[in-house]
């Protein structure tokens, strides 16, 4: 599992910044630098850039304060002035390999507030659309432009394989993981409920004091029909 606190970040940056080739070294506060093109550096050098960190990337940002034309002062991310785009343009641009400070034309993709989502969404230490919400894990998937809620399980491993089947089914229906207690059987409060799909239609068969009994009626039930 990979760390994602800022000192390691720290690491991995520095680390980053003196084996990538191609691009030039900008000193950043907080101990980060960025990584621009050559082409680019007289022109982004010439200002004072600071790290800012975004917990929901889980990533540092070179961003600078700029003074807009309303006299208003706004935040100004390196990676969008490298693409000519100031505070107030509604495009997007993400990076390409996650590597929030790696600011060279080749990470740079302009895209649409869709794209960027999507991007985003793969960002996770538990795996793709993967995050830890308590002692639990929730799966979500990016569906017709929308972030679609798959489910809460109990390990990242069912929730990657319930988000798989998710998008292999063409993100049409809610992948639900499979009961513990058995099929069609859960607990409500201290007991257990059957239920079974029949003709398109979810029936309630009952609610029983164990587990094994109501999948024992569940068995019954089906065996009737």
């Amino acid at each position: 599992m990979r760390d994602y606190s800022v000192e390691n970040m720290t690491k991995i940056n520095l680390l980053t910044g003196r084996l990538l080739s191609g691009g030039r070294r900008i000193p950043l506060t907080q101990g980060q630098s960025a990584i621009v093109r050559d082409s680019d550096f007289e022109r982004i050098n010439q200002f004072k850039w600071r790290a800012l960190w975004n917990p929901y990337t889980k990533s540092f940002y070179a961003v600078r304060s700029v003074r807009l034309p309303s006299g208003k002062w706004a935040t100004q991310y390196m990676h969008r002035e490298i693409l000519g785009l100031m505070p107030g343009d509604p495009q997007h641009v993400d990076h390409r390999d996650h590597n929030t400070l790696r600011n060279v034309r080749s990470n740079l993709r302009l895209t649409d507030k869709r794209g960027n989502s999507e991007n985003l969404s793969n960002q996770s230490i538990y795996g793709p659309g993967v995050y830890k919400v308590s002692e639990r894990f929730r799966a979500c998937a990016m569906a017709d432009g929308r972030l679609a809620h798959i489910g809460m399980f109990d390990t990242c491993e069912e929730a990657s394989e319930a988000r798989e089947e998710f998008l292999k089914t063409g993100a049409t229906k809610k992948v639900r993981r499979p009961s513990p207690y058995g099929i069609g059987v859960d607990k409500v409060g201290e007991r257990f409920r059957a239920c079974a799909k029949v003709d398109g239609r979810n029936i309630h068969i009952g609610v029983f004091s164990t587990a094994a009994e109501a999948c024992e009626a569940r068995e019954d039930f089906l065996k009737c029909r």
